[in-house]
């Protein structure tokens, strides 16, 4: 039977000649041994020689079976023998693989236990370096080194040593990729293994004494991390257990570098993300998708009133800050815009809020959420605030002093008007009458006239007419101070006249469409659009060069709107920004009444005035 079609279970050893010289020993032993028993025992004594001879049997054809048979036994006895031989030196090998297994397993997991603590990478190479050299089932010295590679990935830094004098860390500070031992293994990535100081040895000193090294380099993919360096005694003999054993090592600590230098770039990434968050003015936290918080910066935790971030750190940000509403009514979590933000992962912005603080007391806050994303997933939102009660104070107080001011103005804007009203009557009544009865004076007195004296008549017809003429010039200033027909007619009439005046003083052509009929009189409303109709026709007579204009005044809800248009030169946008008196009045006016001023160029040329004021329907 073939040798590799035998029974499972049983394999026949393949025989050495030490092996051939044993059966033959042990099958010589046995004829020698056995031979003198067959011849007197069984042949010439026995009753089986007898009956051998009965049967015609001869002796040689039985001694040929005896032999035969011992052969066959002593081969069975020699390939037992040699078949336990090999099982006891198996069994050793592995009984010593298994001791050094095991302490290759004890080496590492002592590094990874040491690497887990609070230590920094120096450290863990250091203890790893020594677990290495102190190690005794394996032939190496107590003496080696560990480098790590540098940023740009071409030199080799000297990071731990164990027994290495002051010359050799001087000349081993830095190896350059490919030079010495260590630079070959990193720069090709495979055990260097060397006997004796040769010629790779490149960094040699005086006094050097024989030895061999092992260098191993430290990989991780596509990069070199770092050489193991080890020192074993001269003439050593390469041992696949001892690189194997190396090699594992250089694995593990390839590991425990890239986690550790993950880590402190993890933590710098902390530490620098702490410090800008400290550093800003906002309060600013982070929750989960559940809204608990996850992380606050010291803004936050200071105007939320609370000793340090450990206290907000795991707790519900909307049951802490947010569950109520400004005037102290519940806020459902369902409700809250801030907790459908986190759990939609859409970015909002609130201008006013309210959050609670530790004491139980609120304060307003402008805020804004932002989604967290990771690897296109929402797992929570960052929230940023600001304590805006100041700002509203001085909003507040800003409000009631244009209120204030406005208030002011609108005062004395009646006053004004109340005075121009007043000034036109007293010169329309007092000096219009005066002008009129030294007129009628001065007819009676050139009626009496001597007829001889023939200049004084012209003299008086002379002094008549600059009478009128001062009786016309009052009457224009009195409308002018007030129109009487704003007051007697209404706010339609008063444009129509005001128009016409416009257009006799500069000859300018012009179209006019009032289309208002069902609001009801207010007389310091309509006196306010008056003015404002009134001050821009004057600006376009001083400033537009225009030759036609277009007013159109329009009752849209509730609302009056008056429109002014010339085909002039235009308006600066400077001009319109500027603090002229004269548009700074009628915006005032305008909003005096909860309405609108506005004046802007056109593309076509020209300007366009824009008054929009509410007023009340009635019949007029």
């Amino acid at each position: 039977m073939d040798k590799n079609h035998a029974r499972p279970g049983f394999k026949i050893p393949d025989i050495t000649l030490p092996g051939w010289f044993l059966c033959v020993a042990v099958m010589i032993a046995l004829v020698w041994i056995i031979d003198p028993f067959i011849d007197v025992v069984l042949l010439r004594h026995g009753t089986l020689g007898q009956q051998m001879f009965e049967q015609g049997i001869h002796e040689i054809y039985f001694r040929i079976a005896i032999s035969t048979l011992i052969i066959i036994f002593s081969i069975i006895v020699s390939l037992f023998l040699i078949h336990s031989r090999r099982v006891a030196k198996g069994l050793r090998e592995s009984q010593e693989r298994l001791v050094q297994n095991y302490h290759l397993q004890n080496v590492m997991s002592n590094i990874l236990h040491y690497s887990l603590g609070p230590v920094s990478l120096g450290e863990i190479l250091k203890f790893s370096l020594d677990a290495i050299l102190s190690e005794p089932v394996f032939s190496l010295k107590n003496k080696g080194s560990i480098f790590i590679a540098d940023d740009s990935n071409e030199m080799l830094m000297l990071e731990v040593h164990s027994g290495l004098d002051e010359a050799l860390q001087k000349m081993c500070a830095g190896v350059p990729f490919g030079k010495c031992l260590c630079g070959r293994a990193a720069s090709s990535r495979e055990i260097i293994f060397s006997s004796s100081v040769d010629g790779r040895h490149e960094n040699t000193c005086e006094g050097m004494l024989p030895h061999g090294h092992y260098c191993v380099p430290i990989l991780s993919a596509d990069r070199v991390l770092g050489v193991i360096n080890t020192y074993v005694s001269a003439g050593h003999n390469n041992t696949q257990v001892e690189a194997e054993f190396l090699t594992m090592i250089a694995d593990t600590l390839a590991g425990i570098i890239e986690r550790k230098r993950g880590l402190n770039a993890l933590r710098m990434s902390e530490e620098k993300s702490q410090l800008l968050l400290n550093s800003t003015g906002e309060a600013i936290y982070g929750v989960d998708l559940d809204g608990e918080c996850i992380f606050a910066n010291k803004t936050c935790v200071k105007m939320l009133g609370y000793r340090d971030e450990q206290d907000l750190l795991g707790r519900n940000m909307h049951n802490l800050i947010h569950h109520s509403r400004a005037d102290g009514t519940r806020y459902p979590l369902e409700e809250c815009i801030i907790h459908q933000a986190i759990t939609t992962g859409k970015g909002i912005h609130l201008d006013d809020d309210v959050f609670w603080i530790a004491d139980g007391s609120s304060f307003s806050v402008e805020c804004s959420s932002y989604p967290i994303n990771r690897e296109g997933l929402n797992i929570g939102s960052v929230v940023s605030f600001s304590d805006i009660t100041e700002r509203k104070n001085r909003d507040r107080e800003l409000i009631e002093s244009r209120e204030h001011m406005r208030n002011l103005a609108k005062r004395l804007q009646e006053i004004r008007e109340e005075e121009r009203t007043l000034i036109a009557r007293e010169i329309h009544d007092e000096l219009g009458q005066t002008l009129t009865g030294l007129k009628m004076d001065l007819f009676w007195l050139s009626g009496r006239l001597p007829k001889n004296w023939k200049h004084l008549p012209r003299r008086a017809q002379e002094m008549i007419s600059l009478i009128d003429s001062t009786i016309n010039f009052v009457r224009k200033l009195s409308t002018e101070l007030r129109p009487s027909m704003l007051d007697d007619l209404g706010l339609k009439a008063a444009i129509e006249w005001q128009v016409q005046e416009f257009a006799q003083r500069t000859r300018c052509k012009y179209r006019l469409d009032l289309k208002i009929r069902d609001f009801s009189p207010d007389s310091d409303r309509d006196t306010a659009i008056f003015r404002i109709l009134q001050e821009s026709l004057t600006n376009i007579a001083r400033h537009a060069k225009a030759d036609y204009v277009e007013i159109s005044m329009n009752e849209i809800d509730s609302q009056l709107l008056l429109t002014i248009k010339d085909n002039g030169i235009g308006i600066d946008k400077e001009k319109i920004n500027s603090s002229s008196l004269g548009l700074i009045s009628m915006r005032e006016r305008a909003g005096t009444f909860g309405g609108e001023f506005s004046i802007r160029a056109l593309a076509e040329g020209g300007s366009q005035v824009t008054l929009n004021i509410p007023y009340s329907r009635g019949i007029t």
